[in-house]
């Protein structure tokens, strides 16, 4: 049996045992991989010459080839070598190779290509409307309050069917709140405080899931929910808030913590204190990527507004009748023409948002364009007026062709004329 330099394991024959020391390995065989053929040796490997220069195994520097390996040596005046090179930024083949199949998530957040695509929609009557297609993340620069104007108006018309409203905010523990950064934990909470609610004998409701508060860096998940209701008293209140601590919170945390679990409740008294909390609370919270990459990857495609109930009834407060602006975003969202009411027929194709500019359409609101009607052809065939039919023989019928043959002509014929005249 003999060593190895480069490991120090002794090679045995086959069917025998392996050992280093204190450790023994069972029955291997090392033939197969004695017998590799040096045409398939890794790419770069450098092996000395007996009795010349030394054997360096392992990864050498480069694996360029000797004629440039031999000129980025030189001095480019002198021509000796004499230039000391760092050749570790000379990679070997195997090692260069970029993995193609990287994974999304690694890759960095590009905001450049948001809101580039647009598509386009017709009413009944001819009018046209364009409404720009964005990313949707929160934490995009270009349509983090695009995307939460568009919300808010998604769900106004809801939020009208409820008098002012009702908010119910449930924060977690501060330290549970390690089991909501995966999705199945929000779910399962989420599902706890609708449960809940129900039981309560809330019949339908708004939930709005908040991931941060005010530190956008630190995170701290909590539900706010949005129901039918007014003012309660305080012994009602407080009964309200046991019950929904025991029906949300495992024994553990009730046992731990008690009544210091953190539910408010507060309600609306007017429009505009409801339309402001409908804003506030419907806002993106996510707001900064930067240390918060593995959040980006949990709540791709994860609802972070959701409702329950039936919402067919008519709405019971408005806001002014001066705000036509938010009127017509609110049709345009449900799918209704502002201008007649009719519903909007979207076409499927989508247009580069580049095109809208070239229509000199308005712009109703960011993201929505109101283009100009497109113009009908003519009806019927047209007849061109004051034209009469030229009689037969009359010059002005002929081509172009034919008169400019017919000048030829006469030019030649007046040159014979002139050539007879002058003998």
């Amino acid at each position: 049996m003999s060593a190895s330099p480069s490991t120090g394991l002794r090679r045995c024959p086959q069917g025998t045992q392996l050992s280093t020391g204190a450790f023994s390995f069972p029955e291997v065989s090392l033939n197969r991989a004695e017998r590799t053929p040096e045409a398939v040796a890794v790419s770069g490997t450098h092996r000395g010459s007996p009795g010349g220069e030394k054997s360096s195994p392992g990864i050498p520097p480069t694996n360029l080839a000797q004629g440039i390996y031999e000129t980025i040596l030189k001095d480019p005046e002198t021509g000796e070598k004499s230039i000391d090179h760092d050749l570790g930024n000379y990679y070997l083949d195997c090692l260069a190779k970029v993995e193609k199949s990287v994974p999304k998530s690694c890759l960095p957040f590009a905001s450049e290509k948001c809101g580039q695509w647009a598509k386009v929609g017709w009413c009944e009557k001819g009018h046209r409307f364009a409404v720009q297609i964005f990313c949707r993340k929160p934490y995009c620069p270009i349509c983090h309050d695009i995307v939460h104007q568009q919300t808010i108006h998604r769900i106004y018309p809801k939020a009208q069917q409820v008098l002012y409203g009702a908010w119910w905010v449930i924060p977690p523990p501060p330290d549970t709140q390690v089991l909501f950064h995966n999705r199945c934990g929000r779910r399962r909470f989420i599902s706890k405080v609708i449960k809940a609610l129900k039981s309560l004998g809330y019949r339908r409701g708004i939930v709005f899931v908040h991931l941060f508060g005010d530190d956008p860096t630190k995170f701290f998940f909590h539900v706010n929910v949005v129901v039918d209701g007014g003012w309660l008293e305080p012994e009602v209140l407080a009964d309200l808030q046991r019950k929904l601590r025991r029906l949300i919170y495992p024994r553990s945390i009730i046992r731990k913590w008690g009544d210091k679990l953190d539910i408010f409740y507060e309600y609306k008294k007017n429009e505009a204190m409801a339309y402001q909390a409908l804003d506030y609370f419907s806002r993106p919270t996510f707001t900064q990527l930067e240390g918060n990459e593995w959040l980006a990857d949990s709540i791709k495609g994860e609802h972070l507004i959701r409702t329950w109930g039936r919402w067919d009834e008519e709405p019971k407060w408005h806001l002014d009748e001066t705000d036509k602006k938010v009127k017509s975003l609110v049709s345009v969202e449900k799918g209704k023409c502002p201008i007649d009411g009719t519903p909007i027929h979207w076409a499927k194709p989508v247009i580069p948002s580049a095109l809208i500019d070239f229509e000199s359409g308005v712009e109703l609101a960011p993201g929505y364009h109101i283009l100009p009607k497109v113009r009908p052809p003519p009806g019927g065939p047209v007849s061109p007026p004051n034209l009469t039919e030229l009689p037969d023989g009359d010059p002005r019928k002929l081509s172009n062709l034919v008169k400019r043959h017919g000048e030829r002509a006469a030019d030649i014929l007046s040159q014979l004329d002139d050539d007879e005249s002058h003998s």
